[in-house]
This record gives structure tokens, sequence and C-alpha cells, in this order.
């Protein structure tokens, strides 16, 4: 059987880049970046890694 996904066991090893504190911030916050070739792309993973939940992603390509 699965277990439910659990934010706290899986970000505490942020701790000691970022405080308790930051880290709940981060829970909560939301990202905007623009465009995901280049930087975008390692902006994106980093701050998935980091904790960060929410996300408005622009990339012009795709407008086609």
């Amino acid at each position: 059987m699965q277990q439910p996904f659990d934010y706290d066991a899986a970000f505490t090893r942020n701790i000691g880049w970022v405080t308790e504190t930051e880290q709940a911030l981060l829970r909560t916050r939301r990202i905007a970046i623009a465009g995901l070739g280049g930087i975008g792309g390692s902006y994106l993973l980093t701050l998935a890694r980091l904790g960060v939940k929410k996300f408005n992603i622009f990339d012009p390509v795709f407008l086609g």
C-alpha cells in the first residue's frame, strides 16, 4: 500500500540551506517563471526540489 505524500519528511534535508520558517514559507508561495529554455527550466527544478508547490509557467515557444 502506498503511503500519502509527507511534505515535511520529503523536505527536511533542506533545513540548513534554509531555516524551518523559510521552508514553511516556500511551501505556501507561488513562483512565476517566464521561459523554460536556458535557465528557466533549471530554476523550475531547483525551486521544486526546495519545496515550492505552486508555479505559473509561461513559455512563448508553446504559443506557436
